[in-house]
């Protein structure tokens, strides 16, 4: 046996070496020095099991919240608001409180009064008494008529199908003159469609319901034949396609006069199409869109990459600067990287909406992001102000000075927001959602930049 209280083969030092007055320092204990070495084995391999099970805990926790943030965002996608007009700092945060104020006018406030419509043309319509009303109760004698009138009116709207029966006058020959027709007839009534029984206006209302309004060809259907019109969905469709080339001169013009603006927005997003075509696998398609002063140019297109935005504007003008407003699709950089004046302009809608979503998946730091959500707010303000006082007709170096002062203050605005992002940035405790918000912010800030620079909006 070996005593280990000896100096040479002490374990651990201990608190009191019998001086803190415990009973335990009191008590001699004895092992044998395999033992002590189990001993020293044993509390290694449960130290370091416990560092482990600690570190285990901690990636759990993380993983387990970033779960949860995206639950949370999934939420948001499917249940939550669509549009972020609305959106307020309590959004996001955890039993942010609603306001008790019931919804609508608020009591003793002046009203917008009816709505005037002087547009829509009057019907007169008169209104009599029965004759047995037009008696005195008490002598049967008559009222007599006067000439005044109380007035109110009435909006009605009257929409029923009619069928137009065209009668075409025939006129027979009434000299001798040979080689002309002994009858002859009225042209017949132009159609847009040859042969067939809809008029224009039933196509009129064909395109405005389905490609305004996007209302479903068979709910159109149904729709028609409340009216007391009732159109096969197969005639619809046979007769969108008759039109289609009729639109074709149209569209090549309104291409034309497109490419010839230099401010653009632009956007894209799925489709479906619900057709076989020979080399496309799939019914998904994608909606493109380009927009300038003029013209909003729709096309369909079964892929979403670089290739579809470079042939739709293959013919702009390579010699003038063009500003492209777009989001941080990559197709939109790709196509820049062969356009040296192309200037692309992102959006800080997109830019705040990162914020946003960010606030809604992470309640912790909802606080912390919609700060930056104001600070966005008041670039919108800034740049609403300066806007006020633009001159389309002018360059923006010989802009007024309202302009340039606030121009100014947009630029300075600006640059204290880098410095703020870059401050966050160095901070060695910044949450992971937090980094990646602010990176985007940092990687796309050239971009972002540009907006200003060229005097386009937010």
């Amino acid at each position: 046996m070996e005593n280990l209280n000896a100096p040479q083969n002490s374990s651990i030092d201990q608190p009191g070496s019998g001086k803190d007055g415990t009973p335990f320092s009191q008590t001699m204990v004895q092992l044998t020095k395999q033992a002590y070495i189990q001993l020293k084995w044993d509390s290694r391999y449960w130290r370091r099991q416990h560092d482990r099970a600690l570190a285990r805990e901690a990636a759990l926790k993380q993983e387990n919240e970033s779960l949860q943030a995206q639950i949370r965002d999934l939420k948001q996608r499917l249940y939550g608001k669509r549009s972020e007009k609305t959106v307020t700092q309590s959004e996001g945060l955890p039993n942010a409180g609603k306001s008790s104020r019931p919804r609508g006018q608020k009591a003793n406030r002046q009203g917008h009064g009816r709505t005037v419509r002087p547009h829509l043309p009057v019907i007169e319509e008169w209104q009599a008494l029965p004759s047995n009303q037009q008696l005195c109760p008490q002598c049967a004698k008559p009222y007599a008529c006067t000439s005044k009138t109380e007035d109110s009116e009435i909006i009605e709207i009257d929409v029923a199908a009619h069928v137009r029966r065209i009668k075409r006058r025939c006129y027979r020959k009434g000299c001798g003159c040979p080689d002309v027709p002994f009858l002859i007839t009225a042209p017949p009534a132009p159609r847009l469609i040859p042969k067939s029984l809809l008029g224009v206006s039933v196509w009129v209302e064909v395109l405005l319901q389905k490609y305004q309004y996007a209302i479903p060809t068979n709910r159109l259907c149904t729709d028609l034949k409340t009216l007391g019109a009732p159109i096969s969905q197969g005639t619809i469709t046979g007769g969108l396609q008759k039109l289609a080339p009729l639109f074709e001169p149209l569209s090549a013009a309104l291409m034309e006069r497109h490419l010839t603006e230099r401010l653009f927005h632009g956007d894209e997003t799925r489709w479906k199409v619900f057709q076989e075509v020979e080399g496309k696998i799939g019914y998904r398609w994608y909606l493109w869109l380009t927009r300038s002063a003029s013209v909003v140019y729709f096309w369909m297109a079964p892929g979403r990459g670089a290739d579809e935005i470079k042939t739709h504007m293959s013919k702009l003008n390579r010699d003038a600067l063009i500003i492209f407003v777009c989001d941080r699709y990559k197709a939109y950089q790709c196509w820049a990287k062969d356009f040296p004046l192309l200037l692309l302009a992102y959006c800080w809608a997109h830019v705040r909406r990162d914020f946003l979503e960010g606030a809604k998946a992470w309640p912790v730091l909802a606080s912390w992001m919609h700060t930056w959500v104001e600070a966005i707010g008041t670039l919108y303000h800034l740049n609403a102000e300066r806007m006020a006082v633009w001159d389309q007709e002018l360059p923006l170096a010989e802009q007024s000075e309202a302009f340039q002062a606030r121009h100014q203050l947009l630029a300075d605005e600006l640059t204290a927001m880098a410095t703020r992002r870059d401050g966050a940035l160095a901070d060695p405790a910044l949450h992971s959602a937090q980094k990646k918000v602010l990176g985007s912010l940092n990687n796309h800030w050239v971009s972002l930049n540009k907006r200003h620079q060229s005097s386009i909006g937010f």
